[in-house]
């Protein structure tokens, strides 16, 4: 083996990005297409609310306004009634879900 070949395992590694902006084209690529491709399979998978958030989410008073960055499929949305959540994520399928679950 020559000291100009490269080991096999090299040629898989992703480049790295050189520029904010070729970090964003990876992260729309090879995060959130994904993620709207999958939406509904992933929601399916993302139904119970964790424990610990749910814990979180009972230490605010009523009324409360709440701000679910990333919010996914909304699992936590309707968690109290008597808080006013707001969800937004990244993903227009997993927004639509939400929409549809009228939250």
């Amino acid at each position: 083996m020559s000291s100009s070949s490269s080991p096999p395992h090299q040629s898989t590694l992703p480049t790295i990005p050189k520029s904010d902006l070729d970090a964003c084209q990876l992260e729309q690529e090879h995060v959130h297409k994904v993620y709207n491709n999958i939406a509904h399979n992933f929601s399916d998978t993302r139904h119970k609310p964790w424990p610990r958030v749910v814990e979180f989410l009972r230490s605010f008073p009523s009324h409360s306004f709440i701000l679910d960055v990333g919010c996914g499929n909304g699992k936590y949305m309707n968690t109290r009634n008597d808080l006013m959540m707001i969800g937004c994520d990244r993903s227009e399928g997993l927004l639509s879900i939400c929409r549809d679950r009228q939250y």
